[in-house]
């Protein structure tokens, strides 16, 4: 999802993004003021704290499992994502990540 609210005086863009074989892995920007000619921005991973990172193929949405509509709940608060770890059936030399998780380029387009 990306937005851009613009007037005269300021335009914003918000981008919000799941990783797609997480159970709530997110990343994004919120609010970032569009200036200048534009910007390179590496983004991490956050943890929405909305499912346990149990890593078992049975909790996960996206492709590698396929399986929708499927929780694990927990409420913790939003935090830094530790990534897929090898504590479940996600093998992290597959799935795995270190460091920033988007690179997300902002270009002027006139």
């Amino acid at each position: 999802m990306a937005a851009i609210a613009e007037d005269a005086n300021n335009s914003r863009l918000t981008l919000l993004t799941m990783l797609v074989n997480t159970n709530d892995a997110f990343t994004g920007l919120d609010s970032r003021q569009l200036v200048g000619q534009g910007a390179v921005l590496y983004k991490m991973a956050y943890d929405a704290g909305s499912e346990r990172n149990n890593e078992l193929k049975g909790y996960i949405p996206g492709p590698c499992c396929g399986n929708p509509f499927v929780r694990d709940p927990e409420g913790e608060l939003i935090r830094m994502h530790p990534g897929i770890t090898g504590v479940g059936e996600l093998d992290p030399a597959v799935y795995g990540w270190t460091g920033p998780v988007a690179k997300i380029t902002i270009e002027r387009v006139d």
